[in-house]
C-alpha cells in the first residue's frame, strides 16, 4: 500500500530544532523505524541531497549562469572533461557540518537521508580507493563528508542513502555520455601517477568502451559504497541506458550481498529494484499500489543554483508531500548545500517551518494508508490510519462545509485538530453524502486536519469523483479519464533545461477519440466546464457532454503551452453517478493534447 545554505543562522535552526523537540505535540517517538523497509513504507519523509563540484559554481560558468538544473552544468555549458577535472580542485566545502545536516533532517521530520555519492560528472563526494577522482584524494577539503554524515546519521537514528549514478559519468572513459572517450584524462596528483583508471598494473587509458567503465570504476565504487559506511537504506541508482540486463543483475545483486536489507530504487533499469522511484518533481493524480515515491526538489534545481530563488512555500511542500503520502507513496524532498557546504537560507527555513506542522500532526504522515477516495478532493486529501481516516483540508471551504461521497463506514465522530487538541463537529449523512459542518475560523495556516472516527476499519475505496456545489473542481487530471479510441499517456514537459512538469494527455482526439471521467454529483444544476489543452497553434472544436445529453462546444485556439479553455455551461439533471465526456469533431491535430477537466459551479439565484 506504498505506499536543499544553512547559512541562515545556525542559532535560528537551533531554535527551531528545540522548539520541536521540547513540545509535547512534536514527540515522534512512537513513529521510530529501524529497518529500511520501514523507514520507507512508514516513514513516508525523506531528505535527498544533491551535492558536488557543481555546486561551487552554482550553475555559472565563465560568467555565464545557465539556467535550470544545475548539477548537469558540465553538460549544458559544454565543458570538456579535462576542464570540468581542473575546475573541481577548487572544491572546498569548508563549512559542512554533518550535524547541522541531520539536525535540518530530523527538524522536517525526516527519516532517512540519500546523498549523492557519485553523480553525472563521476566525482565522488567519498574517498573512493579505486579511482582517485575525490573528494579527498582531488581538492584541498581533504575530508571523507561521507563518512562524517554516516557517523552523524547513526548517532541521531536517521537511515542513510546512497545515490550512485551508474551509467552516465562525462569524466570517465567507457561512461555513457562521456566526454574523456579516445583521450587520456589524467587527474595529475602531486604524487601521484594514477589515471582514472588502473588497469593489471598500468597506468594507460583503457579503450573507451562501457563495459571496462562498469567493470573498473562502476562496480568497484558501488562495493565501497556499500561496505564502508555501515547499514544502508538503499542505493538509488538513476538513468540507467546503455547498461546491459547481466550488468544490472550483477549491480543488483552486489547492494544486496553487501547490504541483505538494503533496498534498490528501480531506476537502476530493465525491471530491477525494489520500489518503484516515479518522475522528477510529479505529483501522482491517483492512487497507486506498491512500494513507491515522488521525489520532489526545494526550488526547481536539484543541485545548487545561485540564480534559482524560485522555493516552494511551506504550505506548498506540504500539499505536495501529504497528497503524495495520500496516493499510497514515499516523499524524498531535496536540499542543494552551496560549494561551502551550506544550505541557503530560505531552504532550511521553509523545510523547518513546514516541520513544524508535521511534529503538530505525525498521525497523519507516519505509518498510514492511502486515502479512500483515489484522488485529490476539491479542498484537499484524505490519509487512514485503522478506523480514523484524517481529512487534510488545503483550502478552507466559504460554505463552511466538508462534502463526502461514497463513505462505506459510519462515522463515530467528527473532530476538528489543533495540535494536540480538538473539537467536535457537527455532521449529517444523507444516501452516499456525509457532510462535515465546520467553524468559520481556521486553526491553521496552511493545512488544517479534521479527524473522523469511523465504526469499521473496513473503508472501501471510492472511484468515482465526487463534485457538488460547496466545491468544484479545478483541475481533474486526464490520468482519471478513460479513453475511448485515443490513448491517455503520461507527458513531460519542461520551461526550462530538467524543470520537469509531467501532464497526464489524451492523444489521438482529432482521429476522432474521447476521454471520459466519471463523477459522483451532488446537486444538480449547471457547472461551467473548461478543459486543459496545449497544441501546435492549432484552431480546434471541443465538444462536451454529459451523460443526460446536456452539451456544450466551443472554437478553441490550441496553444504551445498547456492552459485551461472555457468551453461552456453543462446541466445535471439529476444527483447520483453521471458522465462528462470530452471530444474534438473538428480540427486540431495529432499535437493537440487534452490534460484536464476544471468544472465549476454556476449560481443562477441571488
Amino acid at each position: 500500500m506504498k505506499k536543499k545554505i544553512l547559512a541562515c543562522g545556525l542559532c535560528l535552526l537551533a531554535m527551531c530544532c528545540l522548539s520541536c523537540t521540547s513540545n509535547k505535540e512534536s514527540d515522534l517517538s512512537q513513529y521510530e523505524y529501524t529497518n529500511p523497509h520501514d523507514l520507507f513504507e512508514k516513514g513516508n519523509l525523506a531528505m535527498f541531497i544533491h551535492w558536488g563540484p557543481s555546486s561551487r559554481n552554482g550553475g555559472v560558468w565563465n560568467g555565464k549562469t545557465y539556467y535550470g538544473i544545475s548539477e548537469w552544468l558540465m553538460y549544458t555549458a559544454n565543458v570538456s572533461a579535462q576542464d570540468y577535472i581542473d575546475a573541481a580542485r577548487e572544491f572546498n566545502p569548508s563549512e559542512f557540518d554533518a550535524q547541522k545536516i541531520v539536525d535540518l533532517a530530523k527538524a522536517v521530520g525526516m527519516k532517512y537521508i540519500v546523498i549523492t555519492s557519485k553523480h553525472h560528472d563521476g566525482f565522488a563526494m567519498y574517498h573512493s580507493e579505486c579511482n582517485p577522482f575525490n573528494i579527498v584524494d582531488h581538492t584541498k577539503f581533504g575530508r571523507d563528508p561521507i563518512q562524517e554524515l554516516a557517523e552523524c546519521c547513526r548517532k541521531n537514528g536517521i537511515g542513510l542513502g546512497f545515490y550512485y549514478s551508474h551509467c552516465i559519468d562525462w569524466t570517465a572513459p567507457g561512461g555513457v555520455g562521456s566526454r574523456a572517450n579516445g583521450t587520456e584524462v589524467v587527474v595529475n596528483h602531486e604524487n601521484d601517477d594514477k589515471v582514472p583508471y588502473e588497469q593489471n598494473g598500468s597506468t594507460d587509458t583503457p579503450s573507451a568502451d562501457f563495459h571496462t567503465y562498469f567493470r573498473e570504476k562502476c562496480l568497484p565504487q558501488v562495493n565501497e559504497i556499500t561496505t564502508k559506511y555501515g547499514d544502508l537504506v538503499m542505493v538509488w541508482f538513476d538513468c540507467p541506458g546503455g547498461i546491459s540486463d547481466e550488468e544490472t543483475r550483477e549491480l543488483y545483486n552486489l547492494v544486496h550481498k553487501n547490504q541483505p536489507n538494503a533496498m534498490v530504487s528501480s531506476r537502476i533499469g530493465l525491471g530491477y529494484g525494489d520500489f518503484e522511484s516515479g518522475d522528477d518533481m510529479d505529483i501522482l493524480p491517483k492512487n497507486q499500489e506498491g512500494m513507491w515515491e515522488s521525489i520532489d526538489t526545494s526550488n526547481d534545481s536539484w543541485g545548487y543554483a545561485e540564480a534559482d530563488r524560485s522555493w516552494k512555500s511551506p504550505k506548498e511542500m506540504l500539499m505536495r508531500m501529504l497528497s503524495t503520502i495520500a496516493r499510497g507513496g514515499t516523499y524524498m524532498i531535496n536540499i542543494g548545500p552551496d560549494g561551502r557546504g551550506l544550505v541557503p537560507e530560505l531552504c532550511a527555513q521553509t523545510l523547518t517551518n513546514a516541520g513544524t506542522w508535521i511534529h503538530r500532526y505525525p498521525q497523519v504522515v507516519y505509518d498510514v494508508q492511502a486515502s479512500p477516495w483515489t484522488q485529490q478532493l476539491a479542498w484537499g486529501d484524505a490519509v487512514r490510519r485503522g478506523n480514523k481516516i484524517y481529512l487534510l483540508v488545503y483550502d478552507w471551504p466559504e460554505s463552511r462545509q466538508l462534502d463526502l461521497y461514497g463513505l462505506s463506514a459510519n462515522i463515530k465522530s467528527a473532530r476538528l485538530l489543533k495540535g494536540n487538541k480538538s473539537s467536535k463537529l457537527k455532521y449529517n449523512t444523507e444516501g452516499e453524502w456525509t457532510e462535515i459542518q465546520l467553524p468559520v475560523d481556521a486553526p491553521e495556516k496552511w493545512v488544517n486536519v479534521v479527524e473522523l472516527t469511523m465504526d469499521s476499519e473496513e473503508i472501501a475505496q471510492v472511484e468515482a469523483i465526487p463534485l457538488s456545489k460547496n466545491a468544484g473542481y479545478n483541475h481533474i487530471s486526464g490520468m482519471l479519464a478513460k479513453g475511448e479510441g485515443c490513448e491517455i499517456v503520461r507527458q513531460p514537459f519542461a520551461t526550462k533545461f530538467g524543470e520537469w512538469n509531467i501532464e497526464r494527455v489524451a492523444k489521438n482526439l482529432a482521429a476522432g477519440g474521447k476521454m471520459t471521467w466519471t463523477l459522483a454529483v451532488k446537486d444538480p444544476g449547471y457547472y461551467n466546464v473548461k478543459i486543459r489543452v496545449k497544441g501546435d497553434n492549432e484552431q480546434a472544436i471541443f465538444h462536451v457532454t454529459t451523460d443526460e445529453g446536456s452539451h456544450a462546444e466551443n472554437s478553441r485556439l490550441a496553444v504551445m503551452t498547456y492552459e485551461y479553455r472555457t468551453i461552456g455551461w453543462v446541466k445535471f439533471e439529476t444527483p447520483g453517478i453521471h458522465t462528462v465526456s470530452v471530444s474534438m469533431p473538428e480540427g486540431g491535430n495529432a499535437s493537440t493534447e487534452v490534460g484536464g477537466l476544471s468544472i465549476q459551479p454556476i449560481e443562477l439565484e441571488p
